[in-house]
Parts: C-alpha cells; sequence; structure tokens
C-alpha cells in the first residue's frame, strides 16, 4: 500500500476544503450573526437599564411628592390624657381653639371693655402704656397709627395727656354692651373726669373686631392672648 499517496491525497482534500470559498464565505457569515446577535443583546440590556433607570426615577419624584403633600396637609396635635383618679378611665381633653373663645360672649365683652377702657380712660400713671402698648396690641394697625395716635398722641392739644396732665384723671363707666354680630359690638359708657376738672360725657360706641394668629413677642402675648384686634371704632356724644 503507499501511504505516501494516500496521505498526500488527505492533504491536498484538506487544503481544497479550506481553500474553498464557499466554505470561507459560510464561516464569515456565521461569525458575522454571531457579532450581530451579541449587540442587540447588549442593545436590549442597555434599553432595559435605563427604562429601569426612568421607572426608578419617577417613583422617587412621586414619593417626594407625596412627603411634601403629606408635610403640608397633614399636622399633628398633641393630645392630653386625663386618668380618672376613682375609675381609672381614660378620657381625652380637648383642646379649645381660638374660635371656641371668640364664639363665648364673656370673652368678648372682656376684650371690648378691656380694649375701651386702655383707650378712653385716663391716669398719668399708666397713659404711657396704655399709649404705646395696650391699645397698639389691641388694635389693628390702621386703627391704630391712622386714628388713635392722631387723637390721643402728645402733639395734639385736644388730647386727654394734654388736657388732663397729672391733675386730673378719667374713668369709663359701662353702662350697656349688645353684639350685633360675633364681632362687632355697639357699646353706651359714661365717661367720668375727676380731680381739678369735674365732668360726665354720655357715649356711644360702634366697634369692629375679630381675632388673628397673630406674630407676637412674648410681652405682647401676655397682653393680648387670643390675638383680639379691633378693626373698626366709632365713638359719638350718646344724644347726637
Amino acid at each position: 500500500m503507499n501511504f505516501k499517496k494516500f496521505f498526500k491525497k488527505n492533504t491536498d482534500a484538506n487544503e481544497s476544503k479550506e481553500n474553498n470559498p464557499i466554505n470561507f464565505l459560510t464561516n464569515n457569515k456565521e461569525l458575522k450573526n454571531w457579532k450581530d446577535d451579541k449587540f442587540q443583546s447588549a442593545i436590549v440590556q442597555r434599553n432595559l437599564l435605563l427604562i429601569g433607570l426612568l421607572l426608578c426615577f419617577i417613583l422617587i419624584l412621586v414619593a417626594l411628592s407625596t412627603i411634601r403633600y403629606l408635610k403640608n396637609t397633614q399636622s399633628i396635635d398633641p393630645f392630653v390624657i386625663e386618668i380618672e383618679e376613682k375609675s381609672g378611665v381614660p378620657t381625652v381633653v380637648k383642646p379649645l381653639s381660638i374660635e371656641t373663645y371668640s364664639a363665648n360672649e364673656s370673652i368678648k365683652r372682656y376684650f371690648v371693655m378691656k380694649y375701651i377702657r386702655a383707650r378712653e380712660e385716663y391716669y398719668s400713671e399708666t397713659f404711657n402704656r396704655n399709649f404705646n402698648d395696650v391699645v397698639r396690641v389691641l388694635s389693628s394697625s390702621s386703627v391704630y397709627y391712622s386714628d388713635y395716635r392722631n387723637k390721643f398722641g402728645y402733639n395734639n392739644p385736644s388730647s386727654p395727656y394734654n388736657l388732663y396732665g397729672s391733675g386730673s384723671y378719667r374713668t369709663v363707666g359701662l353702662k350697656s354692651i349688645i353684639f350685633p354680630s360675633d364681632t362687632s359690638a355697639q357699646i353706651r359708657i359714661n365717661l367720668t373726669v375727676s380731680g381739678q376738672i369735674n365732668m360726665v360725657m354720655n357715649k356711644i360706641i360702634y366697634m369692629e373686631f375679630d381675632y388673628f394668629n397673630l406674630n407676637m413677642s412674648e410681652q405682647d402675648r401676655l397682653i393680648n392672648p387670643l390675638g383680639f384686634q379691633v378693626t373698626l371704632f366709632r365713638m359719638n356724644d350718646e344724644n347726637s
């Protein structure tokens, strides 16, 4: 057997197969398809990752918006629990709001008369405090600066400070008070001047007021704890 020819024949066959252009094109096409598949797979994974990141970003925005909404609309109100000594039954004590106080006629009467006395009464010892503090805290800005300070200021010759000085004083006597509405009052008073000057004046007052959430100092809050403010004040002779 001629082994030389046999091996030569096989070698020639292999060379012929490798050098065959059809086989080369087939292998090149398979390699290209494999690369395309890997590229497409990478593109799909990238797109899925971007979609996932976008969804996470949207969820974060929704969560932040929800937290902000709850922060602005919800509040945590403290409460007090009272334990009944004998039975031990707990009871939640409901806090009283400004609206609750403002609906109380006794509270309204108190602040109305506190304002009138601070404004219309005159004692040389307390005038400065009433003028600079009490009436200011209990008045709206328009009532205090446009009305009260002009009438009761030190530079006005007709103000009680200049009329009565330290020789006389003026007191307020209540005759009647009615509330036409929740935020208005009609009051009949007499102003009695005693000392070096003696006289009595009958007056009728119409005033409007309300309760406000005011930003006040601790000292002012002691004068006006509920934010009561007079928004309109008119006083005339009762017989006029």
